[in-house]
């Protein structure tokens, strides 16, 4: 039960960073124009 909620936790983390990601790419492109 703890590791799921763990892999779970890393899993969300994962796809947090992922928009991140895609945020700031998306945000570079705009200000590059």
């Amino acid at each position: 039960m703890k590791q799921s909620q763990q892999s779970n936790k890393l899993r969300f983390d994962g796809q947090v960073f992922l928009l991140g990601l895609m945020s700031i790419k998306k945000v570079g492109q705009s200000q590059l124009g």
